[in-house]
């Protein structure tokens, strides 16, 4: 990495931490999480289109979706990646758009993970659905188990 790129690195960080400030969302406990869309915006304020993110879908079933989202960097070389599942019909998003909110997932996981992490790692969609996802597992469990 060169030294200008390590420079708009730092830049765009700096910049995503005041957005912090400014947009941030609050979650459970007072926190502020920097939502993606700003997050992205920063991303393409600093790094333009040099970087890009590509999502790829993992798992499309009835039941969830798996998505992976990479940034790359002009030679190709990927700099970041980030991963994220839904369960279909589970919340009111997951309810009629499971895809696009496990790609929005896995793009702020891919930001965050070069370092535009936005106040979290996880978001607070993300940490409100463990507990959704655990409820909506462990049935697919029981009825799995009452159909043998």
């Amino acid at each position: 990495m060169t030294e200008k790129t390590l420079e708009t690195v730092k830049s765009c960080m700096d910049y995503v931490a005041k957005l912090n400030e400014t947009e941030g969302v609050e979650q459970k406990g007072g926190k502020k999480y920097t939502q993606v869309v700003h997050r992205m915006e920063a991303f393409r304020k600093y790094f333009g289109f040099e970087y890009t993110v590509m999502t790829e879908i993992v798992v499309d079933t009835t039941s969830r979706v798996v998505m992976v989202a990479k940034i790359l960097n002009r030679e190709g070389m990927i700099v970041g990646t980030g991963h994220a599942e839904e369960i279909r019909g589970q919340g009111y998003v997951n309810k009629t758009s499971a895809l696009e909110n496990c790609e929005t997932s896995a793009i702020g996981r891919a930001l965050s993970a070069i370092g535009l992490s936005g106040g979290e790692y996880a978001s607070a969609n993300e940490m409100d659905g463990v507990e959704r996802k655990s409820n909506a597992m462990a049935e697919q469990v029981k009825q799995a188990n009452v159909k043998k």
